[in-house]
């Protein structure tokens, strides 16, 4: 299966955010938010990967059994909505790293 998945999950007892992908590992989104919580993540945002409208680091490109961390740093991800286009939207930062999505 060719499904990708970005979560943006925040630790709490170290205090840091992290994006993470997967492609092919999982066939539901809440699968992969699931394993998340139990490691003791909360979720901030979750989207398939149709939904990323443009990011500053590049998807993934073949299928993995692998989790792919993208960005990791302290504190908790910077979330801000915005509309473009008449249409809602989110622009996610953890660190270096910005994506943004379609609601």
């Amino acid at each position: 299966m060719n499904t990708y998945f970005r979560i943006t999950a925040y630790y709490p007892k170290d205090d840091i955010s992290a994006i993470l992908d997967t492609k092919g590992k999982y066939e539901e989104l809440w699968e992969f938010s699931a394993f998340l919580v139990s490691k003791n993540f909360k979720i901030l945002e979750v989207c398939e990967g149709e939904q990323i409208a443009e990011a500053t680091f590049p998807l993934i490109n073949a299928n993995s059994s692998k989790i792919h961390l993208r960005a990791v740093e302290k504190g908790k991800a910077e979330i801000q909505q915005f509309e473009h286009q008449g249409r809602k939207c989110k622009s996610i930062t953890v660190g270096d790293k910005t994506y943004g999505i379609f609601e």
